[in-house]
């Protein structure tokens, strides 16, 4: 699977926001980069000729490509840092499609913090 296609079912699986449509173009762009250079690996001996170094476009666009992918939410890592709205969907609405309110979210982990390590120490020193 080429990473273009490897980018585009991970986008397919997730409703962004219009807001994130300049990463979602970045992130094709690094794609689309790591797949040229896969295709022509002749430029890479060419390089090695010129000046003795060949550039990994694994090496050069990987961490990029990563980075803006976390910023998208599409990495466990990503994912974990910011947990999605209610019903799943980062795209501001709830499962039926209505607007969620960002309140009321941080209303609902409050909540749910009672059930978690207290939120301060109540010994006294």
């Amino acid at each position: 699977m080429s990473m273009c296609a490897a980018v585009a079912a991970a986008l397919a699986g997730v409703q962004l926001a219009p807001a994130d449509a300049a990463a979602v173009a970045l992130a094709q762009q690094y794609a689309a980069a790591i797949d040229a250079a896969a295709k022509e690996p002749s430029e890479a001996s060419a390089a090695a000729e010129n000046d003795g170094r060949v550039r990994d476009p694994l090496a050069t666009y990987g961490p990029k490509l990563l980075a803006v992918l976390d910023a998208l939410g599409l990495t466990p890592r990503g994912r974990a840092a910011s947990p999605p709205l209610r019903g799943g969907q980062r795209d501001g609405t709830g499962p039926a499609g209505e607007p969620v309110d960002p309140l009321d979210e941080l209303r609902q982990l409050r909540d749910t913090r009672a059930h978690r390590a207290a939120a301060v120490d109540t010994t006294t020193a």
